[in-house]
């Protein structure tokens, strides 16, 4: 499966350049440097042009509770809120410039330019260090968002002890456990030669990823609707997009949830599924079943019939992988 959002600049249309805010399902994963870059710009893009227009408009517009029971807020309290969206503005404008002058030295490193590849090195060794800083220090500025992730940045010293710091560091910041691979059984990657159980986990990851998107169609559809940056035409997202929005904390008990999202989007990305080369072992006992042999002997077609007990065996394959 490929995590990956098609990027501004290689959809350009006659009309403009479209722009899709969710993970396509495909069977190669692949990260784009450039969309995601591309996403956070006009993420923060976006937060800054909420944050003007709610700062334009007078005290006096806010609407009030029926009753009078919430008062308008105070100026203290609108400044109060208006410097934290200010900081907030900040940070992602500043994280953006970062990723995009990493990405320059990322693209001179795989084309095999060594100082490009020390100067990565030495940028993450010094963000690394004062992160593990933080880490011991103030783990709660970190936890909510690390509680989302599969990995953290955690630098290897000749300090004996150092391995022991820094599983206590990943355990006190509880590493992933809301991410779905957390919920996942070890048997879950070893996949090379089960492929639907590689398309479960994908299948599992994508729609877990397209669970977080929701924050971008809060703020970027607003702000293109509103005039913004006419170049970009946005494309709404596919059902299984918006349903992934609703979808519980994946368990034995969610499974059967996640599982018919999972049939739904991988016949819309991948309609010819059942034709990829990584599947012809399994088509061909599915053909062999005593049920199909004739129908397979006289040329009917079995499309519908050879994609539902595909999708059957990957769904099987999820079962068997969450915990």
């Amino acid at each position: 499966m490929k995590t990956k959002t098609s990027s501004p600049k290689k959809a350009a249309t006659k009309r403009g350049k479209q722009l899709n805010l969710y993970t396509r399902c495909l069977p190669v994963r692949c990260h784009d440097v450039d969309t995601m870059i591309d996403l956070l710009q006009l993420y923060g893009e976006a937060k800054q042009w909420r944050f003007e227009r709610d700062r334009e408009q007078p005290a006096m517009e806010q609407p009030k509770a029926s009753g009078g029971s919430f008062p308008p807020l105070s100026a203290e309290d609108l400044a109060e809120a208006e410097k934290a969206l200010e900081d907030k503005s900040a940070c992602l404008s500043a994280q953006s410039r970062m990723l995009e002058s990493s990405n320059g030295l990322i693209q001179r490193m795989l084309k095999g330019d060594a100082s490009a590849a020390a100067a990565l090195l030495r940028m993450a060794e010094q963000v690394t260090w004062v992160l593990q800083l933080q880490y011991r220090s103030a783990p709660e500025l970190f936890r909510n968002h690390i509680e989302f992730m599969d990995r953290v940045p955690v630098i290897a010293t000749l300090r004996p002890g150092w391995v022991r710091r820094a599983e206590e560091s990943v355990r006190c910041l509880n590493l992933g456990s809301k991410r779905v691979s957390s919920r996942l059984k070890g048997s879950a990657y070893k996949t090379e030669h089960n492929p639907c159980r590689a398309w479960a986990g994908w299948a599992l990851d994508v729609l877990e990823q397209n669970r977080l998107t929701i924050a971008y169609w809060q703020e970027i559809p607003a702000y293109l609707q509103a005039g913004n940056r006419p170049d970009l035409e946005l494309e709404l997202p596919p059902q299984w997009v918006i349903k992934s929005w609703e979808l519980p904390a994946l368990s034995k008990q969610t499974l059967s949830e996640w599982s018919l999202l999972v049939r739904e989007m991988i016949r819309d990305q991948v309609p010819e599924f059942h034709d990829l080369p990584e599947f012809k072992t399994e088509i061909q006992r599915i053909k062999a079943r005593t049920r199909h042999r004739d129908d397979v002997a006289a040329g009917k077609p079995l499309t519908g019939t050879l994609q539902t007990a595909l999708l059957d065996k990957i769904v099987n394959a999820m079962r068997s992988i969450v915990v």
